[in-house]
């Protein structure tokens, strides 16, 4: 791999990124034995579906866009923070998407807004969105949509969590990431939530965390956009997790002692004041 790309793969910085893979899978397919869960279809790809955990009329819904460099796992490789969640009440959503190559960046971007789109017509409270890796730029992405063109007065975003994300596409373009994702220069600005932020438009709270043990290409990436959404004037906590890597910082994600967890927990508390 050039240096690049090496920069750009958050495995060259662990042993065995199947370890954590596999726990992802392990801890997801324990919470679905014995937590409640619906499915929700917002489209007609196999993988256009929401798991919703807990009840639609919690105060507060957590909504999760997994990672994979938008070509890797599914929602149910994503449910191991909802037994957290719920247990406080809070309903926690794990969101589905079609994986690259066969649906195009721009269609994936889509179907997440879609996912929030569909649940908020459903769910009365405030809605968290959140993401890890490739599911915070989604993540992002939704926080940015132009709601009123979709029948919205307003964004349905009360609070954004992310977590080791891509919020400038450009470098990818000379990377073998982009071999499933085949971005140019238009579209991967186009798809950029890094220059996709209006100046002075404000913004739901927001929580930007990023590992210790990452490349510096993806730690550049998370303060680089934490200062951006400040910048803007949207409130932001930005968060340099202590020895977590980019695989293992999503067990914080739910989990109140720690200082992410805290974070998230302390906006929820906000939310419902």
């Amino acid at each position: 791999m050039t240096p690049l790309e090496v920069d750009y793969s958050p495995s060259s910085m662990i042993d065995d990124i199947d370890v954590h893979l596999d726990e992802y899978a392990s801890r997801s397919a324990a919470v679905r034995d014995v937590v409640a869960w619906v499915p929700i279809r917002y489209g007609t790809g196999e993988r256009e579906v929401v798991d919703v955990f807990g009840a639609l009329d919690a105060p507060v819904l957590h909504v999760f866009f997994h990672g994979g460099y938008w070509q890797q796992l599914g929602r149910e490789d994503a449910s191991f923070s909802a037994a957290s969640f719920t247990a406080r009440g809070v309903a926690y959503a794990a969101a589905g998407y079609t994986l690259a190559p066969e649906a195009d960046l721009g269609e994936i971007v889509e179907q997440a807004r879609n996912a929030v789109v569909a649940l908020a017509t459903q769910f009365d409270g405030r809605i968290v969105v959140s993401g890890s890796s490739a599911g915070a730029h989604l993540a992002a992405m939704v926080a940015v949509t132009d709601w009123p063109s979709r029948g919205f007065e307003q964004s349905p975003i009360a609070g954004l969590v992310l977590m080791s994300g891509i919020y400038d596409l450009l470098p990818l373009i000379d990377t073998y990431v982009n071999d499933a994702l085949g971005l140019d220069e238009t579209t991967a600005r186009r798809l950029s939530p890094l220059g996709l932020i209006e100046d002075g438009s404000g913004g739901p709270q927001a929580v930007v965390a990023v590992g210790e043990i990452e490349t510096d290409a993806f730690r550049t990436q998370s303060a680089v956009f934490a200062s951006r959404l400040q910048q803007r004037g949207w409130p932001v906590t930005f968060i340099d997790v202590d020895n977590r890597n980019h695989f293992d910082i999503v067990f914080d994600l739910a989990e109140a002692s720690t200082v992410l967890g805290g974070a998230v927990h302390a906006m929820e508390a906000d939310l419902t004041r």
